[in-house]
Formats: structure tokens, sequence, C-alpha cells
């Protein structure tokens, strides 16, 4: 997948980020490191790369914003069916309700919410407007951090090949721990929410 985001160049990974900001489960570390090889061989320029992803990153997420909007479509209907789905609709409903528009910035920098939680959304929580404004905000963000810190981990894998073992292990515990993190901190939420239901009822 890394050689056909380096072949297809900057079209390929604004398409590539795109979709996975629609719900398509790339990985978009994968975007960010064909990013980086591009920079390093002279293709894109660093402003040209930030702009490159915070491009695709909007495109996705304003297509998934206007998914939501179109409301009860065969689509839709699909996609409220998933797990993902539910949980980006729980979290950006709570969030909502607490923080107001700062959601959609945080919505941007939130791994596993972010595909979903511009498709929630459009479901009528946040103006047009409002959310392009925080949501260009917070792809910025992300944008930046994730571009610096693929660069930092990229000098790290060539100037250290003694260290890769250590970095492999620490980079999958960091993975599987946050992966596990989410999923019991999710599970723990929907049954205190059942909780109260039950209580309430």
């Amino acid at each position: 997948m890394l050689q056909w985001l380096l072949e297809w160049g900057p079209l390929g990974i604004a398409l590539f980020i795109a979709t996975e900001n629609i719900g398509v489960p790339w990985p978009t570390a994968l975007a960010y490191v064909a990013t980086i090889e591009l920079i390093d061989a002279g293709r894109l320029t660093w402003p040209q790369a930030v702009l490159l992803c915070i491009f695709g990153h909007m495109v996705g997420s304003m297509a998934g914003y206007y998914i939501g909007r179109a409301g009860d479509t065969a689509l839709m209907r699909r996609v409220k069916r998933g797990q993902r789905m539910q949980r980006a609709l729980d979290w950006i409903h709570h969030w909502y309700q607490r923080h107001g528009s700062l959601t959609v910035f945080a919505a941007r920098n939130v791994g596993h919410v972010r595909p979903w939680a511009s498709i929630a959304a459009g479901l009528g929580e946040i103006r047009p407007l409002q959310f392009f404004g925080w949501s260009l905000l917070g792809t910025v963000l992300h944008v930046g951090a994730a571009l610096a810190l693929t660069e930092a981990s990229w000098w790290m894998w060539d100037a250290m090949p003694q260290w890769r073992t250590e970095m492999i292990v620490l980079a999958t515990i960091g993975f599987w721990g946050v992966a596990i993190y989410a999923l019991v901190r999710g599970r723990l939420n929907r049954r205190r929410c059942r909780k109260t239901t039950d209580d309430a009822a």
C-alpha cells in the first residue's frame, strides 16, 4: 500500500486521507510516511505537504458531514448500524453537551473518532460553517503534529538502526495500549449509561 501511495504521489495521498475521513479503515499513518518520502525525494516542499494533507482531511470530513446531513438514506441506515458509528454518535453528543463547538476541534485529533465524527456532526448537532471552521483548526493542528512526529520517527529509524527492534516493540505496545484503553473505556461508559437508564426507569 505504501508503494501504491508513492507511485500515485500527491493525488494518491489526498485520496487516501480523504477516504479514511469518510470511514474507510485505511492506516492513515502510511499517508504521512509517503508524504515524508516525497519531501525527501524533492517531489514536495514542506508547505505543499502540509496543504496537501489538510486538503485531503477537509475533503473527507466535509463529505462525511454532508453524508450525515443527507439524513435517512440507505447509506446512513447502514452506517448507523455499525458499532463504531454508534460510539462516535454517543461521544459527539456527550462532548457537544459539555463543550459545544470545541467538540469538532477535539474530534479531529482523536483517531478512533475522527472518521465517524464528521458524519455524526452532520446529523444535526452542528451548523455547516461552524463545522468547517472548527474542523479546519483541528486539522491544521493534527496534520502539523502528525507530519512532525512522522519525520522524527523516520529520522530515528535511519539514524539508530541498533534500536529498531525496541522501536517496533514500543510502537506496538503504544498502539495496542491505546486501542485496549479505548475499548475498555467505551464498554465502561456504555455500562454506566445502561445503569443510569435502568435507575431512571
